[in-house]
């Protein structure tokens, strides 16, 4: 097992490591800069408590072999490499990109984002992706050129200025979702409501 439990602190990853049981970062940071930590073989649980980082370097993604993958909806997964990364489909809190390196958003499963979304200056490569934007409590969706966008949860949702969906937009469980006033965005695809009589569910403009 590997334990970060370092408040204020940021723990450096010198070589690649290799973990034979669970991955915990229960306090600070820790940076694998360009190397990994993936088990050893499928099993165990990687998970960041509240308010705990991970930050992923050069062309890695999110460690993997980990059967459960717990992410508390504050922590930060950065992907912050100089090369071409592919941004793993988890259920992230807060997840952000950082430095040159061009991003490819995984085009099977679900980008899960449960705080803010942070896409930085890098370039995308977004076909077949969804990222599903699901907060309990409200929440803002990003600026940016999405493939499929999900809407989940209860709480209302808020467009930021100049939203684009290449795909899909698909809504379930909302009460409503504004798009902020006087705000231009690009819908291409289908909207899928998913409501019920008793969460009536409204569009503002």
């Amino acid at each position: 097992h590997l334990t970060i439990n370092n408040s204020g602190q940021i723990a450096t990853l010198g070589a690649a490591t290799t973990v034979n049981g669970d991955l915990t970062i229960t306090n600070g940071t820790l940076d694998l800069s360009t190397f990994t930590a993936n088990r050893s073989t499928a099993g165990g649980t990687i998970s960041l408590a509240a308010g705990a980082t991970l930050v992923i370097g050069g062309t890695s993604t999110f460690p993997v072999n980990y059967t459960t993958v717990t992410l508390d909806a504050t922590s930060t997964v950065e992907y912050n490499g100089t090369g071409s990364q592919t941004i793993a489909a988890q259920n992230y809190g807060n997840l952000t990109s950082s430095s040159t390196g061009a991003r490819t958003l995984a085009s099977s499963g679900t980008v899960g984002v449960a705080g803010t979304f942070t896409p930085g200056s890098n370039s995308y490569t977004i076909t077949g992706s969804t990222i599903n934007y699901n907060a309990p409590a409200s929440q803002t969706i990003t600026a940016f050129s999405y493939h499929h966008l999900t809407l989940s949860n209860t709480n209302a949702k808020t467009a930021a200025a100049g939203l684009t969906v290449n795909g899909d937009l698909t809504i379930s469980g909302l009460a409503s979702f504004e798009g902020g006033t006087s705000s231009t965005h690009t819908f291409l695809g289908n909207w899928i409501v998913n409501t019920s009589a008793a969460t009536p569910f409204s569009f503002i403009t």
